[in-house]
């Protein structure tokens, strides 16, 4: 999931990508960016890999400027 490309500029500040297995969200990464090109990725998932619920709130140390 990303931001589409608007008059051939394009800035994405955060891609999520999703892992599925058999169909159960079990992690997402967000791979963050910033203007001077740096990146950084965040894995989002529970210790014990259960699958992700939608009331589940999931927190990471940031790490990024």
């Amino acid at each position: 999931m990303t931001q589409v490309r608007i008059f051939g500029f394009v800035f994405n500040p955060v891609c999520f990508w999703f892992f599925l297995e058999q169909g159960q969200l079990r992690a997402v990464i967000a791979e963050v960016s910033n203007t001077f090109g740096e990146q950084h990725a965040y894995l989002c998932c529970h210790g014990d890999q259960r699958v992700l619920e939608p009331q589940d709130v999931i927190e990471a140390r940031k790490l990024f400027y």
